[in-house]
């Protein structure tokens, strides 16, 4: 890399201007796919956040003080979850 900061800065903008051109390239490509790409990338994100609704019901809940599970309304009690 030259020591002269002209030089540097001579390179990066030069660059930065064929990488962007060849993204305006590809731009011309894909551009009608950029809606369905987006709305694919929203309904991953509904489904994550569905997923772990459904995994923060289904967890066991813990008593704050004392960190023993606390059962859930018409849940069985099973013997190694209760406090001696």
């Amino acid at each position: 890399m030259p020591k002269n900061l002209l030089i540097r800065v001579g390179v990066l903008v030069i660059v930065a201007s064929a990488l962007m051109y060849l993204g305006a390239i590809g731009l011309n490509y894909i551009k009608d796919l950029l809606p369905w790409i987006g709305g694919g990338g929203v309904a991953l994100l509904i489904v994550g956040v569905l997923m772990e609704a459904q995994k923060a019901k289904q967890a066991p809940s813990l008593d704050a003080s004392t960190g023993v599970k606390v059962p859930k309304a018409n849940e069985p009690v099973h013997e190694e979850d209760a406090v001696r």
